[in-house]
């Protein structure tokens, strides 16, 4: 009977494993990489309509126009619930649709101009989006959900 002689690797099982776990860190990193955040200014028209008088469960529905230097580039669609009658506090669900893509959001609002709310996501250019935005009502409505303001989105991704 003929013997036959194997070469052994010289890598030994601990060395393919520390080169898996480099390689698996290298790609995640990779592919959670964002690019450089950025700022995005909207003048904004609102056109809320309320379904009814605010009580709890009571929606408000959004539909404002979007500008930049004076030219309409977009608008929201989005939803939003009264919560609390105390507060008062409404609970909101928007979308900005945008030129080159749209974004999401979420955000709890009060009564004071000043609206800060979270950045979920978004499609196109703004895929993966996150980051955070704020919206300042003007005060100039004649009548409830219109008006003007400025919106700033502050992107992560």
């Amino acid at each position: 009977m003929r013997m036959r002689h194997t070469k052994r690797s010289p890598l030994r099982p601990s060395m393919i494993v520390a080169g898996l776990v480099v390689g698996v860190v290298a790609f995640t990193a990779a592919a959670t990489a964002r690019p450089a955040g950025q700022t995005l200014h909207f003048d904004v028209h609102f056109q809320d309509t309320w379904l009814g008088r605010p009580a709890l469960g009571v929606m408000q529905i959004q539909h404002d126009l979007l500008f930049a230097h004076g030219k309409q580039v977009g608008h929201t669609g989005g939803v939003c619930v009264v919560t609390d009658l105390a507060t008062p506090e409404i609970a909101c669900t928007t979308t900005f649709s945008l030129p080159d893509g749209t974004l999401t959001t979420q955000f709890l609002t009060t009564p004071p101009p000043k609206k800060v709310f979270a950045v979920t996501g978004g499609t196109g250019r703004y895929q993966n989006a996150r980051g955070q935005g704020e919206l300042l009502e003007a005060g100039n409505g004649k009548k409830p959900g219109g008006g003007t303001g400025t919106l700033t989105f502050h992107l992560n991704g």
